[in-house]
């Protein structure tokens, strides 16, 4: 059973204008616009990420590595800090 409360709210009229017109492009109610609206509003966002970006040394060159290179780098690194 979906329980619901009326209640009254205050809109600017130019609001409420363009969430009625919106309503009726949608087929949908004033009520079920303004309700997805506030469920919108109260969802938690999620936290934009900024892109990520490889930093490479080495001036303009391609930077190539095999997985050996790699393999390597960490025996090196365990060694260090024995």
């Amino acid at each position: 059973m979906i329980i619901s409360m009326r209640t009254t709210i205050v809109l600017a009229d130019e609001l409420f204008r363009r969430t009625k017109q919106r309503a009726a492009e949608l087929g949908k109610s004033l009520s079920e616009i303004v309700a997805q609206a506030l469920q919108d509003a109260l969802e938690p966002k999620a936290q934009p990420t900024s892109p990520f970006h490889m930093v490479t040394f080495g001036g303009r060159n391609k930077v190539h590595h095999e997985p050996a290179d790699l393999h390597r780098a960490l025996e090196e690194d365990d060694l260090r800090h024995k």
